[in-house]
């Protein structure tokens, strides 16, 4: 998939559904800027800890909790080369034992 996105050459790239930010951190060197975007203000405050471990300037990476809907005025108005919306389904599956 980063293949994929780094073949339209983004300056400005959104992860949505950042989750632990696997995918922004592989496309961090094709990129000029990320900002992941999350529900969850946990994720976010995780992925900005990491970010800022590794010395990554926030005006390079950083991530925002928002739940987007679409309005112009979302993220400061930041327009975006590439939007990423990825999910991890986690299943569990329980086997029974009938007999």
């Amino acid at each position: 998939m980063v293949q994929v996105i780094v073949s339209f050459s983004p300056k400005n790239t959104s992860d949505n559904v950042l989750c632990k930010g696997l995918i922004s951190r592989e496309l961090a060197a094709y990129t000029k800027s990320i900002v992941g975007v999350d529900i969850s203000q946990a994720m976010i405050d995780q992925f900005n800890i990491r970010v800022e471990n590794q010395g990554i300037p926030a005006d390079e990476m950083k991530g925002v909790c928002a739940e987007l809907k679409g309005l112009d005025e979302e993220l400061d108005g930041t327009k975006f080369d590439v939007v990423v919306v990825s999910s991890v389904i986690v299943a569990d599956i329980f086997l029974f034992d009938l007999f």
